[in-house]
């Protein structure tokens, strides 16, 4: 079997409910051999499916499955060599959950069973442009087969569809069951880590441990898989930032095309304009420690919380959040022009533009997807939107109401902004 996968790539329907599985199994087609179907979002993989694997994004329904993976993880050699997984149902829940939101996290189950076997995570991209990527498999099925099919095609997709510059993993140099997969990959070590340490032992002393950084480049995994397409085309990155100038364009000399909007769902989504310009940022977060104390997120909100209060004019907020095209979380700040203080934190230009708007109840994975998806059927459904979404572009998310409104209703209410642009009448 190639490690090297014929790709197929379809968008993903515009009315499918992600946070159920058996909406999620609908998907499946009966991919045999080399081939693999990869159902995209947002420019990201939501489903993939080879002859032996479904790799999917994970939804709240996987709770036992994770606590039976991480039980696994937690009684094997691994367990004092990683960042700790909780064990019980409760903490498992929370977990999946976490997942759910996100979009990094992927879950790798057995095609003909669907039981879950493996989660790979999308980490972070550097400013060199290498991906790190995470793993974490179930002892029965850490057989150098399954794992390493499944890391291949999430390696592939990420030079091919991505455009990274290379694909990173850190782990324990002794656990020869961990990085035997990427070695078969063509990862190398690069780089020995002497006294790593992620558990305490029961006297409170780190339990050490020797990790090392493997990589690939672009340029090994484009010579050792010559039936790759990525040395024979551009990174879809780069042909949107080649496009730019030619879409702008045109945008110019749009015709619009006529609505088609229902008369009973016109108000279910706002249109709005956001204008552009500049932004302090917390910069990206991965990971566990996103929204640590000393973390970034923390840093841009004691930031931003201060700046505010400067503000004469209160009548709509100016910070957003979004997940940035390496995955996590960006929060930014919206300032007509850079403060003298900028706490150290990034400033930069956000292009604006147009975005359809609805409002979900916050941390609640159910109505954030349904919100999320009856935006995207009112765009396809409306004759004259089109989505937007690039690298720039990003949906965004904000807590529009005040935070003692919480203790009043429970929860609070956040609006979804998706970009959109004016669809073409000329190109129907």
């Amino acid at each position: 079997m190639n490690a090297v996968k014929k790709i197929e790539f379809e968008n993903l329907p515009q009315d499918f409910s992600p946070h159920t599985l058996p909406e999620i199994l609908k998907l499946a087609k009966k991919v045999k051999g080399d081939d693999a179907l990869i159902y995209e979002r947002s420019n990201k993989p939501f489903f993939m499916e080879t002859d032996r694997l479904i790799i999917r994004r994970f939804t709240v329904e996987d709770a036992e499955a994770v606590c039976e993976l991480s039980n696994d993880r937690m009684s094997s050699s691994m367990r004092n060599f990683d960042h700790q997984w909780p064990t019980d149902m409760e903490g498992c829940k929370n977990a999946a959950a976490y997942f759910a939101v996100e979009d990094i996290y992927y879950a790798v189950c057995l095609k003909q069973s669907m039981k879950l076997i493996g989660f790979i995570a999308y980490n972070s991209v550097n400013d060199e442009g290498i991906l790190d990527l995470g793993h974490v498999w179930h002892t029965v099925y850490q057989d150098n087969s399954l794992d390493t099919e499944a890391l291949s095609l999430m390696t592939q997709y990420a030079f091919e569809k991505l455009g990274v510059n290379g694909v990173t993993a850190g782990n324990p140099l002794e656990s020869e069951e961990q990085i035997a997969p990427l070695k078969t990959l063509g990862m190398e070590i690069t780089e020995i880590r002497e006294s790593a340490s992620f558990v305490n032992d029961e006297h409170g002393n780190p339990i050490e441990f020797t990790g090392c950084k493997m990589l690939i480049t672009r340029e090994k995994w484009e010579a050792k898989n010559p039936e790759s397409y990525s040395p024979k085309n551009k990174p879809e990155i780069l042909n949107r930032m080649e496009n730019a100038n030619a879409d702008f364009e045109k945008q110019a000399k749009i015709v619009p095309a006529v609505s088609t909007i229902p008369q009973a769902e016109r108000n279910t989504v706002r249109i709005i304009e956001l204008p552009a310009c500049k932004m302090v940022t917390s910069g990206p977060a991965n990971g566990e420690d996103a929204f640590a104390l000393e973390g970034a997120l923390m840093r841009f909100l004691n930031w931003f919380t201060e700046f505010d209060k400067q503000r004469a004019d209160m009548f709509y907020l100016r910070n957003f959040m979004w997940s940035p095209p390496t995955g996590g979380f960006q929060w930014g700040y919206a300032v007509s022009e850079i403060p003298k203080d900028t706490g150290g934190l990034d400033v930069i230009d956000f292009p604006g533009g147009l975005y359809a708007v609805a409002i979900s109840v916050d941390a609640d994975g159910a109505d954030h997807d349904r919100v999320y998806n009856g935006i995207l059927e009112w765009v396809e459904k409306s004759g004259c939107f089109v989505l937007d979404e690039t690298n720039e572009r990003r949906s965004l998310g904000n807590i529009t109401s005040p935070a003692y409104i919480k203790d009043i209703m429970g929860y609070e209410q956040m609006d979804l902004y998706f970009p959109v642009k004016i669809k073409d009448g000329d190109s129907e």
